[in-house]
C-alpha cells in the first residue's frame, strides 16, 4: 500500500467553491472548517451535492457518516474525546456514488485517535475511533 491512500467516494471537482465561514484551505480541505463564532453561514442549494477526496495514510484516517436524505445542509461536528472545546464542522451533502446518490457527512482526514461526534438531533455525542490508514463508516439511516 501506498503511504498515503487516496480513495475517492465520487468524482473530485476541481476546487470546492467557498462560502461564508469557510476559509480557502477549510474549503479545500474537504469541507471541515473549525465553527466560526456567529455561525452565520449560508448553504447555497448548487452546492449540496458534492464529490470528496479523503486522504488517509500512516496516523491519519477518515470518517464518513451515512444520513437520511433530511439532514442534508446539516453541520455535523467533531472534537476530540477529551472535550468539546475545540469542535470541527463539515455539512451532510448529496453525494453520487456508483449505486446513485447518498447523503453523507465526510471528515476527510483526521489524526488517529478517539473521537466525539455531535448534530442536534442526538441526545448527547457519539464516539468513534480513527484508525490509521483506514475510512471509518457510521450509518445514522
Amino acid at each position: 500500500m501506498p503511504a498515503q491512500l487516496r480513495r475517492a467516494l465520487s468524482g473530485v471537482p476541481p476546487e470546492r467553491p467557498t462560502s461564508p465561514g469557510y476559509t480557502a484551505a477549510e474549503a479545500k480541505s474537504g469541507g471541515a472548517g473549525i465553527c466560526c463564532p456567529d455561525m452565520s453561514e449560508l448553504h447555497d442549494p448548487r452546492h449540496l451535492e458534492q464529490g470528496v477526496m479523503v486522504d488517509v495514510g500512516p496516523g491519519a484516517g477518515a470518517l464518513v457518516i451515512y444520513t437520511e436524505d433530511d439532514l442534508n445542509g446539516d453541520e455535523i461536528e467533531i472534537s476530540d474525546r477529551d472535550g468539546d472545546s475545540r469542535r470541527v464542522h463539515t455539512d451532510v451533502l448529496r453525494r453520487k456514488v456508483a449505486g446513485g446518490y447518498v447523503s453523507a457527512a465526510v471528515f476527510g482526514s483526521l489524526a488517529e485517535g478517539e473521537y466525539l461526534v455531535w448534530h442536534k438531533r442526538l441526545s448527547g455525542p457519539t464516539s468513534v475511533k480513527i484508525v490509521s490508514g483506514q475510512v471509518t463508516e457510521l450509518d445514522w439511516r
